[in-house]
């Protein structure tokens, strides 16, 4: 690595796919953090394709951005091409500053059992900080067959769902009928299974890879739609349809 150099925030990468912890950035750290500048250490770049990408100090640079700050202190290195910035993210982040939780240890033992399956149980977890029986069973839940519906991405079930009244009622709105669409099918993404290219199983809990399937169930007019309707009509949908539960609740007492 080079010697602490000042860089151009402008000039610094935020790819969240190397952010290692699940919950992303912490406002809590983040507010601590403005409150003492001074003593920051420096955050590491990795460049790569002739980009500073940001590997180690995602509270540190969400705290910059917010101070209005215009430079970052740095370290600077050169990875080999086929190195896996990832990897180095989270071997990073778990030397030091907020501990990562125990789903970001087995986010990212899945990730090496993915790409790495030939290393034994006892050497994902000495990477990972896990019990080696903990990445066995994380190994064991991969070899599971995984369940592919047949329906299309974004497709409802035939079954009557609780948001079915407002979609086919008369009296909901154009806007309310369409949200409510929308947000079904956002719980078919989060209840469907997706695979990458490999086939291979890449549910987890990173809310990245979460966010990517529910936008390949939706597409991606829906998503955007979706965001722009759910401010306005999202209150009243969930209402009702909270109404609807207690109501059927109720009458089955």
């Amino acid at each position: 690595m080079t010697a602490p150099v000042l860089v151009p925030i402008g000039q610094i990468v935020v790819d969240d796919s190397l952010q290692p912890r699940c919950d992303g950035i912490s406002d809590e750290h983040v507010d601590a953090l403005i409150e003492a500048p001074e003593n920051w250490p420096p955050i590491v770049l990795a460049r790569r394709n002739g980009s500073l990408f940001l590997i180690d100090g995602f509270h540190r640079h969400e705290a910059a951005r917010l101070l209005g700050l215009g430079e970052l202190t740095a370290t600077i290195f050169d990875p080999a091409g086929d190195t896996d910035l990832f990897d180095i993210a989270f071997r990073l982040n778990a030397k030091h500053g907020r501990p990562l939780a125990l789903r970001d240890r087995k986010a990212y033992a899945a990730a090496m059992l993915r790409d790495h399956a030939e290393l034994p149980d006892r050497e994902i977890g000495r990477r990972s900080g896990l019990h080696h029986e903990t990445v066995g069973a994380l190994r064991e839940e991969r070899r599971r067959p995984v369940h592919i519906p047949d329906r299309k991405p974004g497709e409802l079930r035939g079954d009557v769902g609780p948001l079915d009244p407002i979609r086919f009622g008369k009296k909901a709105s154009t806007a309310q009928k369409a949200v409510a669409g929308y947000i079904q099918r956002l719980g078919e993404a989060l209840h469907d299974p997706y695979l990458d290219d490999s086939t291979l199983n890449v549910w987890s809990e990173n809310p990245a890879v979460i966010t990517r399937a529910c936008f390949a169930a939706m597409g991606d007019d829906r998503a955007a739609k979706l965001l722009t309707m759910i401010e306005a009509d999202a209150h009243f949908i969930l209402q009702v349809s909270k109404a609807r539960t207690i109501f059927t609740q109720e009458e089955n007492k």
